[in-house]
Parts: C-alpha cells; structure tokens; sequence
C-alpha cells in the first residue's frame, strides 16, 4: 500500500485522510485512528470538540479528564490546544493508561506533528522519565504506563472522579475487555454526574452495554467524520444529540 511509509517494531506507519499521521498496530490487528476520518479530525470531533462546546466543560474551573488509552497521545494533546485557544483559565489534569510504552518512540518518529505550540520534544522526555508533563502551564498530563484495568482500580481506590472520559481504545474485536458490561461499571462510577464520556463507536453491542451500566447515549453528528457517541448520566437536550435506540 502507498500509504505505508516505514515500520517502527513491526508496526506501520501511515498517513490518514486528512493528511495527518498514525500507526497500524500489529499486535491488536487495528489503526490507532480511522483513516477514512483522519487522525486529527477523528480527535477533534468525536472526543475534544463535544465535550467542550455540547456539554459546556469550558465553563468549568476545574478538569479532570480520563484518556483511555494513551495511545499517539492526540486526544491529551488536542486537549491541551484546543482549550487553550478557546481561553480556558482553568486548570486540567488528564490522566491517561498506557500499556505500551513503546507509542512514546512512535510519536518522535512523526515526520510532522499537528500539535504546534506544544513541546513535544520535551513532553516525551518528561513522559520517559517522569511519566508527567505539563503540557501547557495550566494543563498536567500523567501517563500511567500500566494495564488499564489496574489504574481504573487506583483511580478508584484514590477516589478520583472525572468531568470527561474519552474512551477511545481499540475496537471490541481487538480488546473485548474494553467493552464489557463490567468495565463500563467502572467507568460510570468513575465520571462525575454531570459528566461525559465519549466514543467513536455506534455498535450496537456498544450501546446496549453502556445503557445497561446506567448511561444515557446519544448520537452525535458533527458533519466533519462519521457520528460518534455521546455517554451521559442525565437526559441531555441539544439539537445536535439524538437518543441512541
């Protein structure tokens, strides 16, 4: 295929849809991102831009946001640029698992970045060292480099709870664990009640474990990629949401 470019520990380099790059990854068989949305616009419209401008998170003074999983690390870094240029004073933790901390090699081997503004060069040696980074003076970034399902137990036991999750791990065929009844407990339990979380996938499957752990779900089409998902704990009104069925 023309679009792979070179490998990185038998995973492949591509470039998607909207000109930005991510990684095929061999051992879950799956793309980190949709190549027909592309990368960037995948991030954007189906976990940072809902959040922010849907469910009001700009207003807020404080955020704690899970990113599942880490991955290239676009929905922590798009977090961090995008609320920056829409003003945002407040302070944001993300915390991010990560079971391979191989993606941080991934991410330095990108030809070219969308995330100008953000130093990347430093936020991955910090991420090395440290596992923590300030993105940006007000944003703090820790990457837990563990199994998810034992930082969730953490997250738990530390009484951590979280005004957005972005739940963008691979697919259910790749990671069935990911989209059980029993890992959206726990997810539930951990976002806030005026809280949301978000998901690129629609499934059918999908849907009826989420309202089974007690979410309201909805469809959101931002005209941009394809619909994504929207997790709430409360009937939600906007013109832009549908009720999933």
């Amino acid at each position: 295929m023309d679009d792979f470019l070179f490998s990185c520990n038998q995973d492949k380099y591509i470039i998607s849809a909207d000109g930005t790059p991510t990684f095929y990854n061999h051992s879950f068989n799956a793309c980190y991102h949709s190549l027909r949305d592309g990368a960037l616009k995948e991030t954007l419209h189906k976990h940072i831009y809902p959040p922010m401008h849907i469910c009001k998170m700009l207003e807020k003074e404080t955020l704690y946001i899970l990113d599942i999983c880490f991955g290239l690390g676009y929905n922590s870094f798009c977090t961090a640029l995008e609320y920056y240029k829409a003003g945002f004073l407040g302070n944001i933790h993300i915390i991010s698992p990560e079971i391979d901390k191989g993606v941080l090699d991934k991410i330095s081997l990108f030809k070219a970045h969308p995330w100008q503004g953000l130093e990347i060069g430093r936020i991955l040696e910090e991420l090395r060292k440290d596992s923590c980074s300030m993105l940006l003076d007000n944003i703090k970034l820790e990457v837990i480099f563990d199994d998810a399902f034992n930082v969730l137990n953490t997250l738990k036991q530390r009484n951590i709870h979280f005004n957005v999750i972005y739940h963008d791990a691979f697919s259910r065929r790749s990671t069935p664990r990911f989209w059980d009844l029993d890992f959206f407990l726990d997810l539930y339990s951990l976002l806030l009640n005026d809280g949301v979380m978000t998901s690129y996938s629609l499934s059918k499957a999908t849907i009826n474990t989420a309202i089974k752990a007690g979410f309201f779900v909805y469809v959101y089409n931002s005209g941009f990629c394809q619909k994504s998902a929207l997790f709430l704990k409360s009937t939600f009104n906007d013109k832009n949401l549908i009720p999933a069925s």
